[in-house]
């Protein structure tokens, strides 16, 4: 077998984790991000971006092509060097992905959805009268400079 047909056996086989990591994690990241978001149209969005991001960072890595020589011969364990490379690099990233969305995701919805801090109550008017001094009385003198 030479290097590109083993490149993309490897690239199969990393694509195929990927697509079950996707599937496997959908469900459970909606029910949960509906939960979160306390709407299904947000849960949605944020379904999407995730599932966009991890597919995303899973190809790039899953395609990572370093180990494999530029020949076209490669000897048996070169190759298996470099589809244990090509995995490694693969699996970290899926990993990488899937840990800044565990724990990311939720810090960025709660940041939109904290209600905003109540208003100080408001002194009732009768109090407010009787702490303002008021206007000054004729006997009192402004300072003359």
């Amino acid at each position: 077998m030479g290097p590109i047909l083993v490149y993309a056996l490897a690239s199969l086989v990393a694509l195929a984790i990927l697509l079950a990591t996707v599937l496997v994690l959908r469900p459970r990241l909606r029910a949960m991000l509906i939960e979160l978001c306390r709407s299904e149209a947000r849960a949605g969005f944020w379904v999407t971006v995730s599932t966009w991001w991890i597919v995303i960072i899973g190809v790039l890595a899953g395609t990572a092509s370093y180990g494999y020589s530029l020949g076209r011969n490669g000897a048996g364990a070169d190759l298996v060097a470099a589809v244990m490379t090509q995995l490694r690099i693969f699996l970290a990233g899926m990993l990488g992905a899937i840990l800044v969305l565990a724990l990311g995701l939720p810090r960025w919805i709660r940041r939109y959805e904290e209600p905003p801090a109540a208003p100080a109550p408001r002194p009732e008017p009768h109090v407010i009268a009787r702490l303002s001094p008021g206007p000054p009385t004729r006997s009192a003198r402004w300072p003359v400079s």
